[in-house]
């Protein structure tokens, strides 16, 4: 798991994804043990002051209760969305948390490479409410961003070192979308 993490960076600064993370963040959905992805080698180039992480100690991911508006340059959420049962308000409450300008890095399991099947419930993770294909993820967010004052930079599928796996073997590499925004105004907030 780690390596895909790893090469997962790797493929974002390669690709480009990785534009605007500068200056402080959050790690939305970080977990008790979040992995270091700020130290890696391949994000030299990358100039993070502090990444803080929100995980359920710290409450609810939909809400970011506690965290004022506009606070982060940039916000990373990592295979949290499909857990969530209000994505849309998770998304409008991470938006809001980021600054105008600042950046949105969000990864979704891509349905077809992480399960191969087409109903519910996961194989693999029993909490997950949702499937994700990339058109649509992308309409969704599309729908979104008027509402929450963001556009959509990128939209990729992360598959670096996937290959196909018998039935019941869970997939190796990457098997994800990326979805990189950009916040913009919002009239009140």
């Amino acid at each position: 798991m780690e390596s895909a993490k790893r090469q997962s960076w790797e493929r974002r600064r390669l690709n480009g994804l990785l534009h605007g993370f500068n200056g402080r963040g959050i790690d939305v959905g970080a977990g008790h043990r979040p992995f270091p992805w700020w130290t890696l080698p391949e994000l030299q180039d990358v100039h993070i002051e502090r990444v803080d992480t929100w995980d359920v100690e710290q409450g609810d991911a939909h809400l970011l209760a506690s965290v004022p508006s506009r606070s982060y340059d940039f916000l990373f959420a990592s295979h949290i969305l499909e857990h969530l049962e209000r994505p849309l308000q998770a998304l409008g409450n991470w938006v809001r948390v980021v600054r105008p300008g600042g950046v949105l890095l969000i990864a979704v399991p891509h349905q077809h490479l992480y399960e191969g099947r087409e109903q519910l419930p996961s194989r693999w993770n029993h909490e997950h409410l949702r499937y994700y294909l990339p058109d649509a993820f992308a309409a969704w967010l599309a729908d979104a961003a008027m509402a929450f004052s963001f556009s959509i930079e990128a939209l990729q599928t992360g598959d670096w070192g996937w290959s196909p796996q018998p039935p019941r073997a869970h997939p190796i590499g990457e098997y994800q979308v990326d979805a990189l925004l950009r916040r913009g105004e919002l009239p009140n907030g």
